[in-house]
């Protein structure tokens, strides 16, 4: 990131990432602490429920909240909509969404990333 930070001059451009999560827990941690020294804002979007209505793991919410209170995640959001046998792309475009729009005040430049993703 000095590298980018060097091309833009004066200008301090402000870093993000938003990850999209519902399972994959195993490295989510590992992820955001690899990349959270080079960006400035963290968000996590989401799901307590699969596209088809599976339950997620009961360590979602505590990891999540965990995380949060250390400082690795700078917003939750929890991402609510009804699953059907017919859900998943237009749902996971608006999950991602919801990330993005989040971040706009946050920051100027943006990686989505997904909980199983690592740097």
């Amino acid at each position: 990131m000095k590298i980018l930070r060097k091309i833009f001059g004066t200008r301090n451009p402000r870093w993000g990432v938003t990850y999209s999560v519902y399972d994959g827990l195993e490295i989510l941690e590992a992820s955001i602490r690899s990349i959270r020294p080079h960006v400035d804002y963290v968000n996590v979007v989401y799901s307590d429920i699969s596209w088809y209505g599976v339950p997620a793991g009961p360590e979602l919410l505590p990891l999540l909240k965990k995380l949060k209170k250390a400082g690795l995640i700078d917003e939750l959001i929890k991402f609510d909509f009804e699953p059907t046998e017919h859900s998943g792309g237009h749902l996971e475009t608006q999950k991602r969404q919801m990330g993005l729009d989040a971040a706009k005040g946050a920051c100027d430049y943006l990686l989505l990333s997904d909980a199983d993703e690592l740097y």
